[in-house]
């Protein structure tokens, strides 16, 4: 009787011991996260582990330790982890651990544990898990200098299934053409001497370097500028898959320019003088303009030292102009036009460094001088700006110009014409007029251009 009693006990205690839960516990891992399926797990009972590494690191060591706490000094002699808050542990040993695959691995608790010291199982035994994790060797990546922009990489080296984010910036005119990632490794230089001799050859020593391709790897595009690749466990290559030490990431991007679209129109500004000279990229049409002018220089009277400005409203592209209005700011819209003009007025597009002189002709700048406002000549070599216009006469029609170049405009002569014209019919005389419509006293006694009957006379 008595040893069924015992019996009993002890077929209970064992029930008591296999049902009792366990706590399964993680310990925090540098390079990767580990995490269990269960909190808890009973004697008997399998437990799944999942190893995740962080990238560019791999799974080195997975272990599970049973183990239960005792306050400090306690324990006896037995073997005890590093103190944790006042708590030592007193290893019961290593749990066997099976791994299922890259990330998964399984252990099972044992009916007995392993420490032949303490083999059995207390009240607050634990299953502490522990997973260290190695750093992969990291592989260089290479830009090329692109032109037509700029190639960045947020990485200078990446390892095996790490994700490198390119950054691929256009300058201004050009677009993304291509952007592309290809593996690759430098062999040791050889001297072509040794490779010559191992087939008969003779060729003068010097060294030889081969790029040796190993595929090209996936890129994938996020946006308009970032573009992204990652390092696969096995490169593209058949004939050579495998990793080297010296193999490397060539990135490529290309750029092509771009054709920006033509604005609809372009602002200009007249200065406090309402004056000024102007050049535009871009054809115009000043027609239905109200408060502005603009003209180009048709002619020069050499004798006279007289400029003729002639009204234009429709201008092409480059055209230097002559503009004449209300000081302020004008929108004119560009519309392309197929005049040509013989101009002498120089338009510049793009600053550009501008000599007093050529060979054959002298230069000028519109300027608020001696004379008044007028064409001058350049004293020295200077930048003529973006947009403005300067003036080019022969140097044989402009030597001896003594008081400056007087201005002209065909428009306003025009009209002084028929207001002479006008005069003459309306005094009936047979007599001599000016272009601002005066009479004169007989016959014209200096060259100039006069009104005689109605008709435009030119004096010698």
């Amino acid at each position: 009787m008595k040893n069924f009693y015992l019996f009993l006990l002890g077929l209970f205690s064992a029930m008591g011991v296999y049902a009792q839960p366990y706590a399964v516990n993680i310990a925090e891992a540098a390079g990767g996260v580990v995490s269990s399926e269960k909190a808890t797990a009973v004697v008997g009972e399998t437990v799944t582990l999942t190893v995740t590494p962080d990238a560019g690191y791999a799974v080195d060591v997975v272990k599970v330790i049973a183990r239960y706490p005792i306050t400090s000094g306690g324990g006896g002699g037995r073997s005890r982890a590093p103190r944790r808050a006042g708590v030592s542990y007193v290893s019961q040993g290593n749990i066997s651990v099976t791994k299922v695959d890259d990330t998964h691995y399984t252990f099972t608790l044992p009916a007995s544990l392993p420490n032949f010291l303490s083999p059995e199982y207390m009240a607050n035994t634990e299953f502490y898990v522990t997973a260290t994790f190695k750093s992969l060797p990291k592989y260089p990546i290479v830009l090329n200098t692109p032109t037509g922009g700029t190639l960045e990489s947020d990485k200078a080296a990446a390892a095996i299934g790490e994700t490198v984010t390119l950054t691929v910036t256009p300058d201004a005119g050009y677009a993304v053409d291509a952007v592309s990632v290809l593996a690759g490794y430098e062999p040791q230089p050889i001297d072509d001497e040794d490779f010559a001799a191992g087939y008969g050859l003779f060729q003068a020593p010097r060294k030889i370097v081969i790029w040796n391709s190993q595929g090209s790897i996936p890129v994938v595009q996020v946006d308009d500028t970032h573009f992204t690749f990652t390092l696969p466990e096995e490169l593209p290559n058949d004939l050579n898959p495998n990793y080297l030490e010296n193999t490397e990431f060539k990135v490529t991007a290309t750029f092509v320019e771009t054709e920006e679209p033509a604005p609809t129109e372009q602002t200009l500004t007249l200065g406090d003088l309402g004056v000024g000279t102007y050049a535009s990229n871009y054809d115009l049409n000043f027609t239905g303009i109200t408060g502005l002018k603009a003209y180009i220089a048709s002619g020069f009277d050499p004798e006279k030292g007289q400029l003729v400005l002639t009204p234009v409203q429709l201008v092409p592209a480059g055209t230097g102009l002559y503009l004449k209005g209300t000081p302020g700011e004008y929108t004119i819209p560009v519309e392309a036009t197929k005049f040509v003009y013989a101009n002498l007025l120089v338009g510049v597009t793009e600053a550009a460094e501008v000599a007093p002189a050529t060979a054959t002709h002298t230069h000028f700048i519109l300027a608020d001088g001696n004379y008044g406002i007028s064409f001058y000549t350049l004293s020295e070599t200077g930048t003529i700006a973006a947009g403005k216009a300067y003036l080019s006469l022969p140097t044989g029609d402009v030597t001896g110009l003594a008081n400056g170049i007087k201005l002209m405009f065909d428009d306003e002569q025009t009209t002084a014409i028929r207001q002479a014209a006008d005069a003459f019919l309306e005094d009936g005389e047979n007599g001599y007029y000016t272009l601002d419509g005066r009479r004169l006293n007989g016959v014209p006694t200096r060259k100039g251009v006069f009104i005689h009957h109605g008709k435009k006379v030119v004096v010698k």
